[in-house]
């Protein structure tokens, strides 16, 4: 049987945690693998090669229970001792996480996000259910405070939180603001048909993140603004009825893209004067730390995960109540109608997010190791 520090546990493969894994891998000796249940999940267009990977990693073996896909350990377990199993809470795997738990005598250490009530369907079983697995827990890595209170609902206020803050390729997306006054930006703002200030949205393409309200509000701005446009980039299974809807109003300057790979992002970044988050509860929401790199002013609602200490209000951004698309009219129309203040505020959302390096994550990463297992392992 083989050993390891620490196996990350994680549903399905993404860009971002490959970047950090691969830091992880490249610039610590940590001896750490990653447990992938399924390389993508459904409606996920991200572009992933093993060939990349700088990191052992296994996939499991699943099955698809109603629609959930879950991965058996069983296999790995058999195969691999970790002295702690990182996972996410909010997968339906959780409880098989015991089963890693009891039979190899390993620290169980949750990643936990807050969820919204708009986002997740609570179950009474299911909260009597978190209860008991959090009391299980040997630890929480969250990305800040609001986590932080979502995990002593459920494991009580002596639980054991390490702060994981969410890594940027910070470097990546600041080149957004030289290319946002370039010719190449201007000549592809005119061929999208993109007029005055640009409103920006990136995301699924799904009635949670609030699209439909922005598109609400976004009607009220042309009034008071004709020469301003939206640009939603993204797909989903609701795209179609959001050009249906605005075939159906009086709004112009509206352009639909496809979804962007995350290196072709800051030429996307680069077309927009202010980023627009509508959610109606996302967990965290990683695009608003792209955008705050990409040097522009964001519009968010409060039902976001950590949003209050990355958009503060009239410092770097605006803080709307969701499912309120005249309050955000209200804000959209402030940053259109002052194109100075926006640029002032998207420079201060740079400011707010430097620090947010993969660097610090790593650093925090170890951090819990040495919590956990003590600075000598």
């Amino acid at each position: 049987m083989t050993h390891r520090d620490i196996v990350f546990w994680y549903p399905s493969v993404d860009p971002f945690m490959v970047d950090r894994f691969n830091a992880l891998a490249t610039q610590t000796d940590l001896d750490f693998e990653v447990w992938f249940t399924q390389k993508l999940e459904s409606g996920r267009e991200w572009s992933v090669s093993e060939s990349e990977f700088s990191f052992r990693y296994r996939y499991l073996q699943s099955i698809n229970v109603y629609g959930n896909v879950i991965g058996n350990p069983i296999v790995a377990l058999n195969a691999v001792k970790p002295d702690i199993l990182v996972s996410f809470h909010a997968h339906p795997q959780t409880a098989l996480h015991l089963l890693q738990h009891t039979r190899r005598n390993s620290r169980l250490v949750y990643y936990v996000e807050k969820t919204f009530d708009t986002w997740v369907r609570r179950h009474r079983i299911k909260e009597l259910a978190k209860y008991s697995l959090f009391h299980l827990a040997d630890g929480f890595l969250t990305p800040g405070v609001d986590a932080d209170e979502y995990v002593r609902k459920y494991a009580g206020s002596s639980a054991n939180i390490y702060r994981l803050h969410h890594a940027l390729n910070v470097d990546h997306f600041h080149q957004s603001s030289a290319m946002r006054t370039s010719r190449n930006a201007s000549a592809r703002r005119t061929e999208l048909g993109l007029k005055g200030f640009v409103f920006l949205n990136v995301g699924r393409m799904i009635d949670l993140k609030g699209i439909p309200f922005l598109l609400q509000a976004f009607q009220v701005v042309q009034t008071s603004i004709p020469d301003s446009s939206l640009l939603l980039v993204g797909n989903g299974p609701d795209r179609e009825k959001y050009q249906s809807m605005v075939r159906q109003s009086p709004i112009t300057n509206v352009v639909f893209l496809d979804f962007v790979q995350q290196p072709e992002l800051p030429e996307i970044y680069a077309l927009g004067d202010a980023f627009v988050f509508p959610t109606l509860g996302d967990p965290y929401g990683i695009v608003i730390d792209e955008a705050r790199a990409a040097h522009l002013p964001i519009v968010s609602t409060h039902s976001a995960g950590e949003i209050r200490s990355r958009v503060i209000e009239a410092h770097n951004g605006f803080l709307v109540e969701a499912e309120n698309p005249s309050e955000l009219a209200n804000r959209m129309i402030r940053l259109a109608a002052n194109p100075r203040l926006a640029l002032q505020l998207g420079e201060e959302g740079f400011r707010s997010v430097e620090q947010q390096t993969t660097q610090r994550w790593i650093a925090e990463i170890l951090a819990m190791r040495d919590a956990i297992l003590g600075p000598s392992k």
